[in-house]
Order: structure tokens, then C-alpha cells, then sequence
């Protein structure tokens, strides 16, 4: 009996032992919370003041350093409502001149010529770059968007403004209609200082809800910023399949006559 209980004993310490050394050791559970990147942070924060310049500088570097990240996907959406806002004041101002100079006064002084074409290629030089941006932003969203997936809030500023009345276009407004005087120096500096931050706020109303982006709308108006025809059929095909199941939507309506256009 002794005997017995000393092997039992034994094998008791032999399978304890055995069950010590293979238990599978435990592991500590981390908590790893997502570091919201510095660019993306400076960048909220001039959002948020209206610094409408630096917000854009640093929805760049957001971009490019920071390309795979949800953060990157916002400073995307970001500056495309910005480079919309600069595109929509440029767009006027070209529209103006071209306008202007069809009604041009036979007044007109030596050198006229040159100060309207000075103009033109002042915006066209401004115009350009920032299409670029533009048109691959709209590529990444596209690419990257699900509507299936809940994206960070973007704290967009308060603002009530939702339209620009001409009269803010100063001299342009009126070589518009007139055809003379010609816009001064002063009047071209001041709707590019000025104007731009309101039409920031127009697009920036015109697709955000209290608390998210109306991707919808979203689609429909930046497919007005692009000036390439399939990237804009892709933009309002995009409307399309977001009110796939709402086929009296005003959007949808007006989308799909664009496409068939």
C-alpha cells in the first residue's frame, strides 16, 4: 500500500510538472490606441481658426506622409472643399475677364490689352497646380471610400454663409458687364485674399450634415471641379449608386442628365 501511494505520489509530481511546463504562458492584452498623426492635428486645429492657407498646407503633408491612414482619407476630403473654394473664385474671375473684354469700350488705352492678359495668366498659372491636387484627391476618395465604413468626425468651423453674391467680384463684376474700366491691381489682390475662404464655406455647407459628410452631395458638386470627363462621370456614377434605391432623388435626377449629356 505504500508502495502504491509513493508511485501515485510520484506520478501526481510527474504530471503536475508536465502540465506546468506546457501550459501555454499568458499574454498580455494591450490596449493599442490609433496616435492621430501631428499634421493632422495642426491641421484640425487652423480648420477650426479659419486659417484656410495653413489648413491646406498641412492636409498636404497629412497626405503625404501619412497616405494609408483613415486620417489621410479626411485631409483628402478637406482639401478638396479648400482647392474647391480657390477653383470656384478663379473660375469667376476668368469668367469675368472673358466677358469683360467682349463688351471692352472702344476707350480703351494702350497697354489694356497686356493688363487683361496679365490677369488671365496670373489665374490660369494659379488654376493649374491645384487641379492636379484636385483630380487625385477625388481619385483616392473614390478609391477608398465605403459607405459601410464610419470614418473619424471632421470638426468643420461654424460658418452660415452658402452663396456669393456678385457684387463681391468688385472691379471684375463690373468689367463684366461693362467692358470698362478695366479691374485694378487692388480689386484682382482682394477677391484672391478674400473670396476664396467664402467658397470654402459654400461647398463646405453644401455637403456636410451636423455631424458627417452627405456623400451624395459630396459626389454631385466636386464633379463640377474636375476639369476631366470621365473622373466627373465617375463622380456622378457614385450618385448614382449611393441613391440606387431612392430613384425620385433630386440628385440622382439631376446626375444622371449630366451623364447623359
Amino acid at each position: 500500500m505504500k508502495k502504491v501511494m509513493i508511485i501515485v505520489l510520484g506520478l501526481s509530481i510527474l504530471l503536475g510538472g508536465c502540465s506546468a511546463d506546457t501550459a501555454s504562458p499568458k499574454k498580455e492584452v494591450m490596449k493599442v490606441e490609433s496616435i492621430v498623426p501631428e499634421p493632422y492635428i495642426v491641421m484640425e486645429k487652423n480648420l477650426k481658426e479659419q486659417n484656410l492657407d495653413t489648413t491646406l498646407d498641412f492636409a498636404n503633408l497629412m497626405i503625404k506622409d501619412f497616405p494609408d491612414t483613415e486620417y489621410a482619407y479626411n485631409a483628402h476630403i478637406i482639401r478638396t472643399l479648400i482647392l474647391s473654394g480657390n477653383l470656384h473664385t478663379y473660375d469667376k474671375l476668368l469668367q469675368c475677364t472673358y466677358d469683360g473684354v467682349q463688351n471692352m469700350s472702344a476707350f480703351v488705352k494702350t497697354g489694356d490689352d497686356l493688363i487683361i492678359k496679365d490677369y488671365i495668366t496670373k489665374l490660369l498659372n494659379l488654376e493649374k497646380p491645384m487641379e492636379i491636387l484636385l483630380d487625385e484627391s477625388f481619385n483616392y476618395i473614390l478609391a477608398n471610400y465605403d459607405p459601410n465604413k464610419k470614418y473619424a468626425k471632421i470638426n468643420f468651423p461654424i460658418s452660415d454663409i452658402k452663396s456669393i453674391n456678385d457684387s463681391e467680384y468688385v472691379g471684375f463684376n463690373w468689367f463684366s458687364d461693362i467692358g470698362y474700366p478695366l479691374p485694378k491691381q487692388s480689386d484682382f489682390d482682394s477677391c484672391i485674399k478674400n473670396i476664396p475662404p467664402k467658397a470654402f464655406y459654400v461647398y463646405m455647407n453644401a455637403v456636410k450634415t451636423s455631424e458627417d459628410i452627405d456623400y451624395s452631395k459630396y459626389f454631385y458638386y466636386m464633379s463640377f471641379k474636375t476639369g476631366n470627363t470621365e473622373l466627373r462621370r465617375k463622380l456622378l456614377n457614385k450618385v448614382m449608386d449611393l441613391t440606387e434605391n431612392d430613384k425620385y432623388n433630386e440628385l440622382r435626377i439631376k446626375a444622371e442628365k449630366v451623364i447623359i449629356d
